[in-house]
């Protein structure tokens, strides 16, 4: 049974993700009104204005000796009507400044904080001038604030006011991030942070945004970014995984890169007040964020997944050579053949380990080290452990249907390279015609080529399908189904039981309830379907792109061969087969021509058992047909090479042709 998938980045107010909204006292002046009545008169009067920042508990700002801190200060006086009736500027630290005015009611005074700047408002003389001024967030020696108070009556000479409140123009971000073992974060980075901002609100008219420069950390911990207000709203979904769907374009984030082997994960963190719904970013508010990244190996919307891999020409199995090596399987294959599987190649599917050889599951010391989504480029990325072994790989539509899956052969043989990539090129004639191919050395899924040894089995292939099953384990392993044991990805065996109630291969009989179980196939990898035919009543002889009568045709999608290599297949009249005399050796036959070629004869097309006649008979699928059965060829003492049709329920081994 698969792992479900898990998050990497759990946020939660409490536990794995903490997300704490710190709010300050924030404040904010709405429009002035001339309904009330007031006005100025030509009176003066002394307003002594005593400003109190908000409260700063837990803020801090390593650069300044507190974010409290008011080092000068601006006071603009409107009256009812919007102008500007007097302003004053001090550049000390006081917070009680006098302004002189004239005496009005419905008076709008406002106060800035930190310009360093006298002539800051030069050329404001209305409030409607003022609300339309933007600042920007700089290198201030201390941070810029802002309060006003509305509705204020100056009818005496000499008036106190009290309680007008500065709240800072920023945010602070306060990021911690730890990974599991293995994981290593290299950067982080503030991304879409407000360039600028108004002086009376957070409003996103007008406003810019920009990334910080990415900055290179083995670790996160206490790390602070100041950032203006960004106030991007909500969306109506509670899964967190999703966040990054949802995300207005312009919505504050944080992106954290980590390694693990040769695959680089960059995790997208958006900001706000909730874990999967608010994108707002609020002034005067401080938020700070836990993170534990625990895994880069399962599927994440929030995740993109880099690497050195290449991304691999399609095919249905992909030679990878041990050792941490990555490569990219485009999940598009899975449309290949004219049927829409996936709807989306970037969203919507999940993808992860059907069952590997070897019993450390998914892990660097198995053959198959991660399987990870690349979503937005559409593939799987498929990293190497250190064995040499074989695994089945899927991804799932977003109803969980396996929508296509690939056989990763880790091994170091590589037939197109002279080093480790030993080939047999072979040229039969009849008389009238030759064929020239170039074998590989061992079958599909062979962990080597030495005579004698299970390693060379490889694996059972049912005639026109891609997914390979497994071959037996042992040279007696014949009328039984004790076939090579595979495991899921924790390292749990999958069993094929005689009563069919295992947890692998399962077994089923093709009825007329359905008109060919091509689609079931592709869903099911591990059934094993019996009868006289798999598929159905009909032929169906292109489904490897075979031949009856002499007509070659190219490789199909449902090859099971590696990119270059296909399922060989003969014209009818080389017989026997491509030419080829095969000697008798022990438990198995081998040719100096072409190679080894073990006796591990095939699967029952009936039952799916494995054949009694191990050691001393070797079946190898064509992809050639004839009538309603395909051509399919072994080699024994008694009839050296012999072509013969058989039903297409039969499994048994592939060995590789050069396209």
């Amino acid at each position: 049974m698969n792992r479900e998938m898990k998050d990497r980045m759990q946020i939660n107010k409490i536990g794995k993700w903490i997300l704490f909204l710190l709010p300050f006292f924030l404040f904010s002046c709405t429009d002035d009104s001339n309904s009330n009545g007031g006005g100025n008169s030509d009176e003066t009067a002394t307003l002594r204005l005593t400003v109190h920042p908000s409260d700063a508990t837990q803020v801090t700002r390593t650069s300044l000796s507190t974010e409290s801190k008011v080092s000068n200060l601006h006071i603009l006086v409107f009256n009812s009507s919007g102008e500007l009736v007097s302003s004053k500027y001090s550049d000390t630290a006081d917070t009680v400044v006098n302004v002189a005015t004239r005496q009005g009611t419905n008076y709008t005074i406002y106060a800035v904080a930190n310009t360093d700047n006298s002539a800051f408002f030069q050329g404001i003389a209305t409030l409607t001038q003022f609300k339309k001024m933007l600042t920007t967030l700089d290198a201030n020696t201390y941070p810029l604030m802002c309060g006003c108070l509305t509705g204020q009556s100056v009818n005496q000479s000499d008036v106190a006011i009290e309680g007008l409140k500065l709240t800072r123009l920023f945010a602070k971000v306060t990021l911690n991030v730890t990974a599991a073992t293995g994981i290593t974060i290299t950067s982080y980075q503030f991304c879409n942070v407000a360039t600028s901002v108004y002086l009376d609100r957070d409003t996103v008219a007008g406003i810019t945004w920009a990334n910080k420069t990415a900055v290179a950390a083995s670790s996160i911990s206490g790390v602070t970014c100041y950032m203006y207000g960004n106030p991007q709203g909500t969306v109506t979904h509670t899964d967190q995984t999703y966040k990054v769907q949802g995300a207005p374009s312009n919505a504050s984030y944080v992106l954290v890169t980590a390694t693990q082997s040769n695959v680089t994960a960059t995790y997208k963190i958006y900001l706000g007040s909730d874990n999967a719904s608010d994108y707002n970013v609020y002034r005067n508010y401080s938020y700070t964020y836990n993170i534990t990244l625990t895994s880069l190996y399962t599927a994440d919307t929030r995740v993109t997944i880099g690497s050195s891999a290449t991304t691999q020409t399609s095919s249905n199995c992909y030679i990878l050579n041990p050792g941490g090596n990555s490569i990219g399987i485009l999940v598009s294959r899975a449309n290949a053949d004219g049927t829409t599987r996936l709807s989306s190649t970037t969203t919507g599917w999940t993808c992860g380990l059907l069952w590997t050889d070897n019993s450390n599951g998914l892990s660097s010391s198995s053959a198959i080290a991660s399987i990870v989504a690349d979503a937005a480029n559409g593939q799987v990325i498929v990293t190497s452990g250190r064995a040499e072994g074989n695994a089945v790989i899927y991804v799932k539509d977003s109803s969980g249907n396996i929508a296509w899956s690939w056989h990763i052969w880790v091994t170091s043989y590589n037939p197109n390279a002279s080093t480790n990539g030993t080939t047999y090129t072979y040229t039969a004639t009849d008389g009238t015609s030759s064929s020239t191919n170039t074998f590989m050395d061992r079958n599909l899924g062979a962990k080597n080529a030495t005579q004698g040894d299970v390693g060379t089995f490889g694996f059972y292939y049912q005639w026109g399908r891609k997914d390979p099953f497994p071959g037996p384990a042992s040279w007696s392993a014949s009328n039984s189904y004790n076939s090579q044991p595979i495991y899921n990805e924790t390292g749990n065996q999958l069993t094929e039981l005689a009563d069919n109630t295992g947890t692998g291969v399962i077994r089923e009989s093709v009825t007329s309830a359905y008109s060919n179980y091509l689609s079931m196939s592709i869903q099911h990898p591990l059934t094993y379907y019996t009868g006289t035919d798999w598929y159905s009543t009909s032929i169906h002889a292109d489904l490897w792109g075979g031949i009856a009568s002499g007509t070659s045709t190219t490789k199909t999608v449902y090859d099971p061969c590696p990119f270059g290599w296909k399922v060989p297949s003969v014209n009818s009249s080389l017989s026997p087969l491509y030419g080829l005399s095969f000697t008798l050796n022990n438990n198995g036959y081998y040719n100096a021509s072409v190679g080894y070629w073990p006796s591990i004869d095939c699967r029952d097309p009936n039952s799916a058992i494995i054949h009694p006649s191990l050691g001393s008979i070797t079946y190898n699928w064509l992809a050639s047909y004839n009538s309603v059965t395909t051509g399919i060829f072994w080699c024994e003492a008694s009839s050296n090479n012999t072509l013969s049709d058989v039903s297409r329920a039969y499994g048994a081994p592939v060995r590789c042709v050069k396209e």
